[in-house]
């Protein structure tokens, strides 16, 4: 909501800390760990978004999993599910570079704003149904 309001809301090292914890927790319980860190770097240059976006998701992932696998949470089974998504992923990171450069900040942002509601919405309906 605040996305839709012209006030900018800037990074500091606080924020930037707190968006990090957040998408952190929300990564590691829902699999949704973006949003946090996309909102706080909207405003930014779309290959800045990209780019840090990227890393901190690599780096998350994996010390999400390495946390899960010795207490028990993740197993081969998982593993051996999430192969066949390995093509898809790479096609994305392929098509990603190919359209980077077509895509302008406001649409990247615009995108942005629109996945992170969708996730938004998605998280609030799943939690909605199983209960």
């Amino acid at each position: 909501m605040i996305s839709l309001l012209p006030i900018k809301i800037d990074e500091t090292p606080n924020r930037l800390l707190m968006a990090g914890f957040i998408s952190g927790f929300l990564g590691t319980s829902s699999g949704i760990g973006g949003p946090p860190l996309a909102l706080l770097w909207q405003h930014q240059k779309a290959h800045v978004v990209r780019a840090n976006l990227a890393v901190f998701m690599v780096v998350s992932c994996l010390m999400s999993l390495l946390i899960q696998i010795p207490i028990g949470y993740m197993s081969m089974q998982h593993v051996y599910l999430a192969l066949p998504l390995l093509p898809a992923s790479y096609l994305g990171y392929r098509s990603a570079i190919f359209f980077v450069e077509y895509l302008s900040q406001k649409m990247v942002r615009s995108l942005s704003l629109l996945l992170c509601s969708l996730a938004g919405f998605g998280t609030i309906y799943s939690s909605l149904v199983s209960v």
